[in-house]
């Protein structure tokens, strides 16, 4: 299994005061980086006279790896674009409750999609680089105007997920949304909601990096409230 070491960038026209009507072409974009060496892949084979080559199985593994991130940045440009419902369960210790928060895709760019495109590739044997774009239709820019001229509270949030949980980068990226509703919540509601449930997306690329031997994430996003439970009695 290739694990990832991923950064992301992002232009969004909306979020530097330009309208995305007013831009003739809007698009966004995503960088990914995967590093290799920390994985200990040993992709380069050094010869007697001390020539780097690479071994003949190369190709393959960087193909893999670009179509991996190709996935992470479908699910990322789908979050920006088309958000996610959301619904959040708030722990309590004293009521033995553990927290629950579940996030699921309203929509996804679906695959083969000709406006996601690679633009760029770059590597060294020891970190691959991608430059995604996503070509937004005029629908789609529409859909991104409202979430941010919207009622959609702004909110941040960070997490971590151990290097050797499946998919770890994406669970931190979620973990993170989770921690940002939780703290928002807080800010707003002096009594614990039993539950709580709305739409969100990402108003920003989230930022993962890799350290300690875990996936730590920064996420920005705009979310609102459809429904909120309380407790009997509050």
């Amino acid at each position: 299994m290739v694990r990832l070491r991923v950064s992301f960038f992002i232009f969004l026209f909306c979020l530097t005061g330009l309208s995305l009507h007013a831009a003739s072409e809007p698009y966004l974009t995503v960088e990914l980086s995967e590093d290799l060496s920390f994985h200990d892949f040993n992709l380069m084979k050094f010869s007697d006279d001390g020539t780097a080559s690479s071994p003949e199985e190369y190709p393959e593994i960087r193909d893999k790896a670009v179509r991996i991130l190709l996935e992470e940045a479908r699910w990322i440009f789908s979050g920006m674009i088309y958000g996610f419902h959301y619904r959040y369960v708030p722990g309590s210790r004293e009521q033995q409750i553990e927290d629950e928060f579940t996030l699921t895709p309203v929509a996804l760019i679906e695959k083969g999609d000709p406006s996601l495109r690679v633009e760029t590739i770059f590597d060294d044997y020891r970190t691959l680089t991608v430059q995604f774009s996503y070509w937004l239709s005029p629908l789609q820019s529409r859909r991104v105007e409202q979430f941010h001229m919207s009622r959609y509270r702004a909110a941040g949030g960070k997490a971590s997920e151990p290097v050797t949980t499946a998919d770890a980068g994406r669970v931190a990226m979620e973990l993170g949304v989770k921690e940002a509703v939780r703290e928002d919540l807080r800010q707003q509601y002096y009594n614990r909601p039993r539950e709580v449930s709305g739409l969100l997306c990402f108003s920003h690329s989230p930022r993962l990096t890799l350290g300690s031997g875990s996936y730590n994430s920064f996420v920005r996003i705009l979310y609102g409230i459809d429904q909120i439970k309380y407790y009997p009695g509050r």
